[in-house]
């Protein structure tokens, strides 16, 4: 241990330096606790028994080197060999001491060469584990580190044979509950049946094996419409209680009558009685967002929570806080479940669902035929869906809530790198649980790399009238981000029906609308997205919904073999239109009014585009606040009659800086708009058309 610390160069004959090298090394080489020194320049090193744990470790993580056995005798060089006891087929490894090798004379057992236990011979096979599984938890150890409780099904009883065991598989998770927790495990090549409902519990992880399944084919049908799941995990909710004044739309801070009643890391569910943020005449009971406490002010009587408060929950709507107790840490890895289908008579059932949930995650699950909701996570702060496949059978012509995943009144959610198969919504907040007095918003959606496709068959069809979105936010997300999603087949490729939200990066193939703005949207960004073989890329819907819109901004993305897109606006409401560096290529003809077009109380801005047009509009400005196209680049396909650019009824615009290329004898190409005695404040100037 360094004393004198001299700082002298390398080289250094100081016998204070030599006094500190002396000390140094003899706790380098003899320490038997302490995994780091430092030397004399103050650098932190390890030491021989900091180096010795580290191969150990990494010796243990390469695997285990199995050698025969106890009856025949060995010698043990490494801690990662372990020894067979041929007389039960288990393996042991050495816990103890390895200053030597670990020698083994013939004709030994574990318990006559050292014993067995930390510190000792562990074992590492099959046959300790399923011995030890009957008497409890089995701790699983690298280095003498107890890791994670790991049960298996078959522990208790589960044969997953094709009879009947709803009843052991349940008795399996609520013993690992009373255990402490733990990970329930789901051996290879099992099909579970279950006709009953089965119920997650705290603490209670699964991990089952990609070849296993809980099968519920046959199953009498379970009470269509509720909000239970074939598999579910359900916090509770505590009372309601009221606060002390309104909370305050953008605050953090909620004044309560009595803060002792709240702890630093509760979750909370702020929530009142009314219609919603966009006043949803559907909805009468609304939870309004989701929280964790980071505050507690017994002196004030205020509490602080993570997220400002999303809407103004005032007293005179009911406005009331409850603390949510969660099930919270939980990871269903892998998890298969087979469902009954599509019920004739109405919904079928919910497939893995988590109710009230924290830090949830539910990976690499297949799910088929479980129609009504495959995956959903339901007022749950914190959780990962990801890597899951869920298949529906084809949609046909019964009228069914089909839905792949779910979220709903949810908060900090990754969707990624799932696949859905005709599924009427692929990922979608939904507001099923609304009738059940659950309904809120969710905020921070992060949706990217899943893939959804579907068979709507022809427009005419009862499959592609019912094979809507897929992804879509109904009137119950904010701030959602779907990214570099791939959607194929649907009749919406992304339906959104909310404000503050972004499509980018995503393949929209074969949807006749390929992004849809409907009911609340506002504030969208659309960008950088492929779209192909899409009759309507992009649409919006207005009425009934008068409401200002924002800012819409569509940039960069890529639209082959497509239609028309078109904005509608309120009137009652000014809003503003970005359509900046897009590029349309092969266009259809069908039934297109212009590549784009914009209506009524916008202002709209289109600049830098490339553009290849048949007979028809490029841009159509309908808009009556400021049209601005500049510098876009036009070309017709076919000879041309209809104008490039038209704007219908504005008095102030600018057209400036486009070139139009036309086919030789083309009447069309040219700018129409209002004459200057119409418009006097408007521009149009340095416009080129080209006849090739």
């Amino acid at each position: 241990m360094t004393i004198h610390a001299t700082m002298n160069p390398l080289g250094s004959t100081s016998p204070y330096d030599l006094f500190d090298n002396a000390q140094n090394f003899d706790f380098a080489a003899n320490s038997i606790t302490e995994a780091i020194w430092k030397d004399r320049f103050g650098k932190s090193r390890h030491t021989w028994y900091g180096i010795e744990s580290m191969a150990l470790q990494a010796m243990l993580n390469y695997g285990y080197i199995t050698k025969k056995s106890f009856e025949q005798g060995a010698a043990l060089y490494t801690p990662n060999t372990v020894l067979q006891l041929e007389s039960n087929g288990e393996y042991y490894r050495w816990d103890g001491d390895w200053t030597q090798p670990k020698v083994v004379a013939p004709a030994s057992t574990p318990e006559t060469t050292g014993g067995i236990g930390p510190g000792k011979w562990v074992g590492v096979g099959d046959a300790s584990l399923r011995s030890d599984l009957f008497a409890g938890p089995v701790r699983v150890r690298v280095g003498g580190l107890a890791l994670r409780d790991f049960y298996s099904v078959r522990d208790w009883g589960v044969l997953g044979n094709g009879t009947e065991e709803s009843a052991k598989f349940q008795k399996a998770m609520d013993d690992v509950e009373a255990f402490g927790g733990g990970v329930l495990l789901i051996p290879a090549g099992m099909k579970i049946k279950c006709w009953e409902r089965l119920y997650g519990r705290k603490g209670v992880s699964i991990k089952c094996d990609p070849t296993s399944w809980l099968d519920f084919r046959g199953a009498p049908w379970l009470t269509p419409n509720n909000n239970m799941a074939l598999l579910g995990y359900y916090g509770t909710a505590g009372s309601f209680i009221t606060p002390s004044a309104d909370m305050t739309f953008g605050s953090n801070k909620i004044a309560v009558p009595d803060a002792s009643a709240f702890k630093v890391g509760d979750m909370l569910e702020l929530s009142m009685d009314d219609h919603g943020k966009w006043n949803d005449t559907s909805v009468t009971v609304t939870a309004g967002q989701l929280a964790i406490v980071t505050g507690v002010y017994p002196a004030t009587r205020n509490i602080v929570i993570s997220e400002p408060i999303y809407e103004t929950l005032t007293l005179d709507k009911g406005a009331r806080i409850r603390i949510i107790d969660p099930v919270e840490d939980i990871i269903v890895d892998g998890l298969g479940i087979i469902g009954n289908g599509r019920n004739p008579s109405g919904n079928a059932e919910q497939g893995l669902k988590f109710f009230f949930g924290r830090n949830v995650q539910i990976k690499n699950c297949r799910m088929k035929d479980v129609d009504t909701q495959s995956i959903g996570v339901v007022s749950c702060y914190d959780g990962l869906i990801a890597d899951n496949r869920v298949d529906h059978p084809p949609l046909g012509t019964i009228d069914v809530i089909s839905y792949a995943i779910v979220y709903s009144s949810s908060m900090h959610i990754e969707i990624h790198g799932n696949h859905g198969i005709n599924a009427r919504h692929g990922i979608i907040s939904s507001h099923l649980a609304r009738m059940y007095g659950y309904y809120g918003v969710s905020r921070f959606i992060d949706i990217h790399n899943n893939k959804h496709t579907s068979n709507y068959g022809d427009l005419a069809s009862a499959g592609f009238v019912r094979a809507h979105a897929g992804i879509a936010t109904h009137t119950d997300a904010e701030f959602v981000s779907a990214y570099e999603n791939t959607v194929v087949g649907c009749r919406y490729g992304v339906n959104i029906r909310t404000p503050n939200n972004s499509v980018k990066n995503n393949k929209i193939h074969d949807c006749p609308v390929g992004v849809y703005a409907s009911e609340y949207w506002a504030d969208l960004e659309v960008a950088y997205n492929d779209f192909y073989d899409c009759p309507n890329p992009i649409m919006s819907d207005v009425t009934p919904y008068e409401l200002p819109r924002g800012l819409i901004n569509i940039h960069d993305n890529t639209f082959a073999r497509c239609g028309g897109s078109a904005m509608q606006f309120p009137v009652s409401f000014k809003s503003t239109l970005l359509y900046d560096r897009n590029t349309v290529r092969q266009p259809i003809n069908t039934g297109v009014t212009a590549t784009f077009s914009a209506y009524n109380n916008v202002d709209f801005s289109a600049s830098d585009n490339n553009i290849q047009v048949n007979d028809t509009f490029a841009f159509r400005a309908a808009g009556t606040g400021m049209q601005k196209i500049m510098g876009t680049k036009i070309k017709y396909l076919v000879k041309a009659t209809s104008a490039a650019v038209n704007i219908v009824s504005a008095t102030n615009f600018v057209v400036a800086g486009t070139i139009v290329e036309v086919p030789v004898g083309s009447t069309g190409g040219n700018i129409a708009c209002p004459t200057r005695l119409d418009a006097p404040n408007s521009i149009v100037t340095g416009n080129y058309k080209i006849e090739v």
